[in-house]
């Protein structure tokens, strides 16, 4: 009875159960099978033997008890409590217990604190760059996950590296990078459908990122979302051949950390969107106080003196004034038509609506709405083209483009001069030239006319100004027809807009 009593006292109350005498031997008290002196010494380490030692004279010091934890070899961890003999002077009861599942939650519960930590540490810093408080992030949570590299890759055909964190000591590469086609690590992130959880890679791998001596062996990343689109991925990973785990809440603490760059990402857009838009409204204002203020201010002056009848000396006078006050008047209009399509076709107030036309016909017209502009100037308007050149447009916007090109093409050529409208036909594009003998545009500006409210622009040879947004519009609106639009153009040479527009196989 007493032997089977002792036996579910010991299990019931520890693992292991160890009396020490006051020399710190292991003793064997009748009726209880304990740890024989022998195995005590080989199972345990002689630090943990000098531990038990130590404890056990404090022990029996003090009259109390003293637990201790300590780790065995396989990974696991015990838990001695050291309890005094009453009425035994010396000798102490060891009880061990394995305390590994305690211990595993008690590490899960620092690591959970110490993600909680890290993502109280990453936060929205107004005075830092994007891509600063993105590296800043990235360093963070490569010491919490303890893999030494973390990036961040927009996904782009091809992909873009944007931020990289490494260990101390590492190269890094200039930013942003297009990654090499094929790059493994690139390839093995943009596979990736959602959550990548921590992995260990089947087969090690190189990277153009790293040393040529070491390879990628285990990884962990993110899908990464802006506006609701996928924009790219975050990834840490590891060049140890160790195994490496991954608890739930890690995860979390990952998808938490994508929000966060997500969010950030969608500020920077944003912040750029209204810096783009307060330069827009602000070059528009510039216009209106400079470019426009000419022209209304001519229509002014000229109607005041059309009003003082006696000062008009004949009819032609007053008709001259009047004419004056037309063209100023068209000037100014012309401005504001310009500056309020390019607002309502990039804003979405406007869109472009195609049907089948013949663009030989809209040309036509066109051309017959500047004739008397060009015979004003002395200018050669030609136009060639076949009769049927089917294509799908719309005709508003594309007229508008048209008006466009031709009135650039005015402005610049001296009287006496020649533009000439040509449409040729290829095999899937009809391909339009709007050329002249006016006084060429420097190759350096052949891109930046198209750019909104570009600074590559001069006077006519009239005087007349523009806003920056012409060529800028003509270019929108062919792109949105499907089509392209470049030039040739030398100084003093002339200049020719080729435009190559979709053809349609059927007529109307």
């Amino acid at each position: 009875m007493a032997s089977s009593i002792a036996q579910a006292l010991l299990h019931a109350l520890a693992d292991q159960l160890i009396l020490l005498d006051p020399a710190g031997h292991v003793t064997q008290p009748s009726g209880l099978p304990l740890l024989e002196s022998e195995s005590f010494e080989s199972r345990f380490s002689p630090e943990i033997c000098r531990m038990f030692r130590n404890a056990q004279q404090w022990v029996n010091q003090t009259g109390q008890t003293q637990v201790v934890e300590y780790p065995v070899p396989g990974g696991h961890w015990q838990e001695a409590s050291i309890h005094p003999v009453p009425d035994v002077p010396g000798h102490v009861v060891v009880l061990i217990k394995d305390i590994q599942r305690r211990k595993e939650a008690e590490i899960a519960l620092l690591r959970f604190q110490e993600g909680l930590t890290t993502l109280n540490q990453i936060s929205f810093a107004p005075e830092l760059a994007a891509h600063q408080q993105i590296q800043q992030g990235l360093e963070l949570m490569c010491r919490y996950f303890q893999l030494p590299y973390g990036l961040l890759v927009q996904r782009t055909s091809p992909v873009r590296l944007l931020n990289f964190s490494g260990p101390e000591g590492f190269v890094y590469p200039a930013l942003p990078l297009v990654l090499p086609s094929p790059e493994p690590l690139g390839e093995v992130i943009c596979q990736a459908k959602g959550v990548t959880v921590l992995q260990q890679v089947a087969s090690p791998f190189q990277s153009t990122l790293l040393p040529p001596e070491q390879r990628v062996h285990c990884l962990a990343g993110m899908q990464i979302d802006v506006e609701n689109q996928l924009f790219g991925y975050i990834c840490f990973f590891d060049t140890a051949p160790y195994p490496r785990s991954f608890a739930p809440y890690d995860t979390e603490f990952m998808r938490i950390f994508a929000r966060w760059l997500g969010f950030l990402l969608e500020q920077e857009r944003q912040i750029a969107r209204l810096q783009t838009s307060i330069q827009n409204k602000n070059r528009i204002m510039e216009i209106i106080a400079h470019d426009l203020r000419n022209p209304i201010g001519a229509v002014i002056g000229l109607g005041e003196f059309s009003l003082k009848v006696g000062q008009v000396d004949s009819a032609s006078q007053l008709y001259q004034a009047l004419s004056g006050m037309v063209s100023a008047s068209k000037r100014a209009n012309r401005l504001l038509e310009v500056m309020l399509n390019a607002d309502q076709l990039e804003s979405g107030k406007q869109t472009i609506h195609t049907l089948p036309m013949n663009l030989s016909h809209l040309l036509q017209q066109v051309l017959a709405e500047h004739a008397p502009a060009a015979a004003a100037k002395k200018i050669r308007l030609l136009q060639q083209a076949p009769e049927q050149a089917m294509a799908a447009i719309d005709i508003h916007w594309f007229s508008l483009a048209l008006d466009n090109l031709l009135n650039n093409a005015l402005k610049y050529t001296p009287a006496e001069g020649c533009i000439s409208v040509e449409l040729v036909p290829h095999d899937t594009v009809w391909e339009l030239r709007v050329r002249d003998t006016g006084i060429g545009i420097p190759p350096e500006w052949h891109e930046r006319i198209f750019e909104k409210f570009t600074t590559a622009k001069r006077p006519g040879l009239a005087h007349e100004v523009g806003t920056g947004l012409g060529l800028h519009l003509t270019r929108q609106i062919i792109q949105r027809h499907g089509g392209e639009i470049c030039l040739d153009s030398q100084v003093d040479a002339g200049t020719c807009f080729y435009v190559h527009l979709p053809r349609l196989s059927q007529t109307p």
